[in-house]
C-alpha cells in the first residue's frame, strides 16, 4: 500500500504539462489580435481626413440643442 503511494506521488512530480508553457504566448497573441483592429481604424481615419472624434462631439451637440 505504501509503495504503491509512493509510486503514484513520484510519478505526479516526474509528469510535466507542457501546454502550461504555452499560455503566456497565447494571450499575448490575444491581446495583440484584440489591438490590432483599433491600429487598423487608426491609421485609415488619420489617412482619410475625417477626423472623428469631432465628428462624433459634433453629432452629440446636435442632439443637445434638439432636445
Amino acid at each position: 500500500m505504501i509503495m504503491r503511494w509512493l509510486c503514484l506521488c513520484f510519478y505526479r512530480k516526474s509528469r510535466v504539462l507542457n501546454y502550461y508553457q504555452w499560455t503566456p504566448f497565447i494571450i499575448l497573441l490575444m491581446a495583440l489580435f484584440f489591438y490590432l483592429p483599433r491600429l487598423f481604424w487608426r491609421s485609415l481615419s488619420v489617412r482619410s481626413g475625417i477626423d472623428l472624434l469631432d465628428l462624433a462631439e459634433a453629432a452629440g451637440e446636435t442632439k443637445t440643442v434638439n432636445d
